[in-house]
């Protein structure tokens, strides 16, 4: 039931929090790693959940994400100090999302010894 803690009542779920749940079980079961929120947008990206990259739809959810079920689009407004508002749009986690994600960061700690994706250098 403490995995729902994070979860709004939609069944959703913010990458942050997603990150803040992941890091106190990563420092609980890998207390050497090193563990930054960044690091669950880098491997979503890479597992095809959302966008990342140089992009207005940076953080977006993926098509593939959305018919997987792994990640559902949100959005907010947002105020701006001039008055102007407009709204931002991000991804959320299913639980299901959540699940492929966790596995996914385990299972890429247990092959690479990291967190940190290693950007391939083209030779």
């Amino acid at each position: 039931a403490e995995t729902m803690a994070y979860r709004s009542a939609d069944g959703l779920e913010t990458f942050s929090d997603f990150a803040k749940r992941f890091r106190v079980n990563v420092l609980a079961s890998f207390p050497d790693a090193h563990f930054v929120r960044d690091h669950a947008f880098e491997h979503a990206a890479r597992l095809g959940m959302i966008i990342r990259g140089d992009t207005v739809r940076h953080n977006h959810p993926t098509s593939q994400g959305i018919q997987a079920g792994w990640v559902a689009p949100a959005r907010h407004l947002v105020e701006h100090n001039s008055g102007a508002k407009s709204t931002k749009r991000y991804a959320r986690l299913t639980p299901r999302g959540g699940a492929r994600l966790w596995d996914g960061m385990h299972r890429y700690y247990r092959e690479h010894g990291t967190f940190d994706i290693q950007k391939e250098v083209a030779s």
